[in-house]
């Protein structure tokens, strides 16, 4: 089985934390809660390739849908974008609250390649994450919406 790309903090349902619960660090969007004990809970990283979230681009507004890269440890690609559309290395894309999962506006990453392949119909999107989870200082957890 793959590594699952999740951190774990040192609270739990003791401290009213609850699966689905949003995980954001100082500069961004971490990832989602998926298991909790009452002392602990795992955070599945954005980066993680069974984690999608709705995504916008913060220049334009342009839609697409984040997942991580199974290969990588941290990238993550946005999907569905299509390739006539106007994104640049450096655009910031947000989390949209489309879908419902997760709030409005919280940056997830940055592009370092954006490529259109002609035979495709969306663009080939690769964003850098804006939290890093390396020299991670707090986490914040985000009451339900």
């Amino acid at each position: 089985s793959r590594l699952k790309k999740q951190i774990t903090i040192n609270k739990g349902s003791n401290d009213h934390l609850i699966v689905g619960q949003i995980a954001l660090g100082a500069n961004g969007i971490i990832g989602q809660i998926t298991q909790v004990t009452p002392t602990n809970a795992s955070i599945l990283m954005a980066s993680d390739p069974t984690q999608h979230i709705p995504v916008k681009n913060a220049r334009n507004g342009t839609q697409g849908v984040s997942q991580g890269v199974a290969e990588n440890q941290f990238l993550i690609r946005i999907k569905f974008i299509e390739s006539d559309l106007d994104i640049q290395i450096d655009d910031i894309f947000l989390s949209s609250a489309l879908g419902g999962k997760f709030p409005n506006g919280y940056p997830l990453g940055k592009v370092i390649h954006v490529e259109q392949h002609t035979d495709e119909s969306f663009l080939h999107i690769v964003l850098e994450p804006i939290q890093q989870t390396q020299n991670l200082e707090f986490v914040i957890i985000l009451e339900e919406q």
